[in-house]
């Protein structure tokens, strides 16, 4: 009885959270949008400014109903990869990273969020473009200001999604600053994409996975030559609590806010790779990114059976940057909410 109690008490928090925070913000960027498409600067400063006012809203919210801790892990001896770490922690990085595509392996249906906090430590959460599923373009409110974030949907069919994906980048390309978060794998773990990887391997003739999927190369290699970066930054993610082959679901969002069941930790393995060191070779590039989900499956195999990767590893929190911000953001969209409920 108590359980379920805490279940719609928390349900409803997040719920009244939402919407609080989520309405006023698409209405910004709703009412600012036709600026951006007329060209004016003040429609792109509202753009980012939602983003990142929404992302931390997020934050806030999970700090509270889920909090977890983060443990950042490195090669010692790759030193781009410790000084692009360093900026984790608020420190200065000599590495160019002004524009960059994170890449990393889908642990989880929610580890968007993870990564989004990973991308905002670094100094680029109002600046990140996400490629999703063209199914989540049809949420309402959250779909529609997904889309007008720059959000890439696809369809993973490249007949398709070949138009909007050059139409996205090349718009992308004349920002000063971007972070792309893309999942070469298509999709989460489970039974079934994995029979689907394996097939695709056999096929291909190359090497079985026990604990990633095989990478889709087209979408990746047309993003990193449609744009200009500065670099590929390589993240391998594993969960506390969820075991090899588990289904990904028990940290579904319902079970991280509704249940109170966050991950114990996630474990956050990053590699810095410049651009000019990146094949430009289809071929190569190909022979390149699934040396990459070789290693981050080697990587995965050492998490499940030791709890960790390789490297050095440093623990931090999720990063409480300007809550008092936040605070004043939900009490101003509580007030917002009251003027129209009042009669």
């Amino acid at each position: 009885m108590i359980y379920k109690l805490l279940y719609v008490i928390r349900a409803v928090i997040y719920t009244w959270y939402l919407i609080i925070t989520t309405i006023p913000l698409f209405l910004i960027l709703a009412l600012s949008h036709p600026l951006r498409i007329a060209g004016f600067s003040l429609g792109d400063k509202a753009r980012s400014f939602v983003k990142e006012a929404w992302s931390h809203s997020m934050f806030f919210i999970f700090h509270i109903l889920a909090p977890t801790k983060f443990i950042i892990w490195f090669d010692e001896n790759d030193s781009l990869s410790a000084a692009y770490c360093s900026k984790l922690f608020s420190m200065k990085s000599s590495v160019p990273s002004n524009k960059v595509i994170f890449m990393g392996n889908h642990q989880l249906y929610a580890d968007w969020l993870y990564y989004w906090w990973i991308i905002d430590c670094v100094s680029h959460g109002s600046d990140i473009v996400i490629m999703l599923k063209d199914s989540l373009r049809k949420i309402p409110v959250i779909g529609w200001a997904m889309d007008m974030f720059e959000f890439v949907f696809v369809k993973r069919e490249w007949r398709y999604d070949s138009t909007n994906i050059e139409k996205k980048l090349k718009s992308i390309d004349k920002w000063n600053n971007a972070a792309f978060l893309i999942f070469p794998e298509g999709t989460t773990y489970s039974d079934q994409t994995k029979a689907s990887s394996d097939a695709y391997a056999k096929k291909h003739d190359l090497p079985l996975t026990k604990h990633v999927l095989l990478p889709r190369v087209t979408g990746l290699f047309n993003c990193l030559t449609l744009a200009h970066w500065d670099a590929i930054i390589d993240i391998t993610i594993g969960v506390e609590g969820l075991k090899a082959y588990e289904d990904p679901k028990k940290f579904a969002l319902r079970s991280l806010l509704f249940e109170g069941k966050p991950p114990k930790a996630i474990h956050v393995k990053i590699k810095y790779y410049q651009a000019s060191d990146i094949p430009s070779d289809k071929s190569e590039f190909s022979d390149w990114l699934f040396e990459r989900f070789r290693e981050k499956d080697k990587q995965m195999n050492k998490f499940y059976r030791h709890g960790g990767f390789d490297g050095v590893m440093v623990e931090s929190a999720w990063k409480k940057k300007r809550w008092y911000l936040i605070l004043s953001w939900c009490i101003i969209c509580m007030l917002y909410v009251g003027i129209f409920i009042m009669p």
